[in-house]
């Protein structure tokens, strides 16, 4: 290395000592043009005032009146050093590249992927820039950015990226030079307009989570199902209407989100998919499942709903280790005995059907901890309601209850209870004792009065009364006898 190469060293150094070293040496170099963009770094974004001011002496030396004056130390906020830089660089005398790898060191305001894309847009070597940089993650908020990688994609590979979101913008196709990323692990491109994805997406065989909901695909292409280490596949509220045979060689997939869209079947190899623990298939107009289904050995939450729940619910009765069963908008009018062998569930919620009766078997879930009968037709729950004793979620809104079991008290663990849009016109005398209850909520009923006295619901932080022909004089009671509680 060159004198001139070893004092620039010392004045791009990150330690104050070895830069005010440089000044005391800067003379006997003087005039040295090659340190024209390092003393102007540091008359500009050095945190020391003391430095800043030596380098701006040193600097109205070496360049130019012209250059000097028009280069006078800014008082801009630091956070804007790019409004600052972008005007720097239109002089011969400063090197771009070198003012910006400095930037990048010194400077905790300027961020790798602001100074990559003004590297594109100035047509700078980002390569001599960044060297040994990498970006684990980078998210793009305007479609001109990802334009802008477009043209130079082997920077991105340089910058070794793991999670790319591209979300947002607007984007009707993903840029077949994605599937050159090989080390990314995550790709998030939802909410945008896709109506297909490129072949090379098959590409990313390090990717293990891909999130493409809220777009427009009707298909995938057959080249996803190679991405062999893939564990999430986010795929809601397109417009799929088939899924790739092959979908079952994603053997390492653990969650498939398939809701909103029009499926009418599942393909037969989903049954080779036995690390998969989640699958929603909620409005899918879904006629019957693969008759391998049982294979689904680690499945623990299942989500349906919109399809044909009289075909389906042989095959889900095959998997009783469940521990999160959702079902709704099916037109079922029971839920079937065999429901009580699925003794690992903690959360249930048969939402938006036409369920009148509860079966008897509903008492061996013990592990229950999250009931959703929402949207029903009972008129009454059984006394064996009380048998649930970890519940700690009930929502019953919408049926057409009547009463509630006194067996109710047991549900010592309750913590959120909804009883709205019901017809209720009384409530157990000893449903104050339910003394975790955090949120009651009793609107849209027929009832004048609560049983409450003082010293009952001490946890009780939130009650819903509204729609209810309750006076007055009982609200301003209610308030006496819980006076933790907000009362609507």
């Amino acid at each position: 290395m060159t004198a001139i190469g070893n004092l620039k060293k010392l004045l791009q150094s990150s330690e104050s000592a070895n830069i005010l070293l440089g000044f005391e040496l800067l003379p006997a170099y003087s005039p040295a043009p090659e340190l024209t963009s390092t003393l102007l770094f540091l008359s500009y974004f050095h945190e020391d005032a003391t430095i800043q001011n030596k380098a701006r002496l040193f600097f109205d030396k070496l360049a130019n009146q012209k250059f000097s004056q028009e280069s006078l130390y800014s008082t801009l906020d630091p956070k804007q050093v790019f409004r600052i830089f972008k005007r720097l660089i239109k002089y011969p005398e400063v090197d771009g590249v070198e003012l910006l790898k400095m930037l990048l060191t010194h400077n905790p305001y300027c961020k790798v992927k602001t100074a990559l894309l003004f590297c594109l847009e100035h047509k700078l070597d980002w390569l001599a820039v960044a060297q040994n940089l990498t970006l684990a993650s980078l998210t793009l908020v305007h479609k001109r950015e990802l334009q802008l990688l477009i043209r130079q994609w082997q920077v991105l590979q340089r910058l070794q990226v793991t999670l790319l979101t591209i979300s947002d913008l607007n984007l009707s196709t993903l840029p077949s030079q994605l599937g050159s990323l090989t080390s990314l692990q995550k790709l998030v491109a939802s909410r945008n307009v896709l109506f297909k994805l490129p072949e090379s997406i098959g590409k990313l065989t390090q990717l293990k989570a891909l999130y493409l909901s809220y777009n427009r695909l009707k298909s995938l292409p057959v080249a996803i199902t190679k991405l062999g280490q893939i564990e999430e596949l986010h795929l809601n509220h397109n417009l799929l209407q088939s899924l790739p045979a092959h979908l079952g060689d994603m053997l390492q997939l653990n969650a498939l989100y398939l809701a909103d869209n029009q499926l009418t079947s599942l393909p037969a190899s989903l049954s080779r998919l036995t690390h998969l623990q989640e699958l929603d298939l909620i409005n899918n107009p879904i006629q019957y499942l693969p008759e391998g289904f049982s294979q689904l050995k680690n499945l623990k939450a299942l989500k349906t709903g919109g399809g044909n729940i009289h075909q389906m619910a042989l095959q889900i009765s095959k998997v009783p280790w469940l521990e999160t069963l959702v079902i709704q908008h099916t037109q079922w009018q029971a839920l079937p005995e065999w429901i009580g062998d699925f003794i690992q569930l903690q959360q249930l919620a048969i939402k938006h059907d036409h369920i009148s009766v509860l079966p008897k078997s509903l008492i061996y879930l013990k592990k229950l901890k999250s009931i959703d009968l929402s949207y029903n037709q009972l008129v009454d729950l059984p006394d064996s309601i009380g048998a649930l004793e970890q519940l700690q979620e009930a929502n019953f809104e919408g049926n057409r209850l009547l009463k509630i079991p006194e067996t109710i008290n047991n549900l010592k663990k309750l913590r959120f209870l909804h009883l709205g849009y019901n017809q209720l016109s009384s409530l157990p005398a000893n449903i104050g004792q339910l003394h975790y209850l955090e949120t009651l909520i009793l609107e849209n009923n027929q009832l004048k009065s609560l049983p409450v006295t003082q010293g009952d619901f001490p946890r009780l932080h939130t009650l819903l009364l509204a729609g209810n022909p309750i006076k007055a004089q009982e609200i301003e009671r209610l308030k006496l006898a819980l006076p933790h509680t907000i009362i609507y």
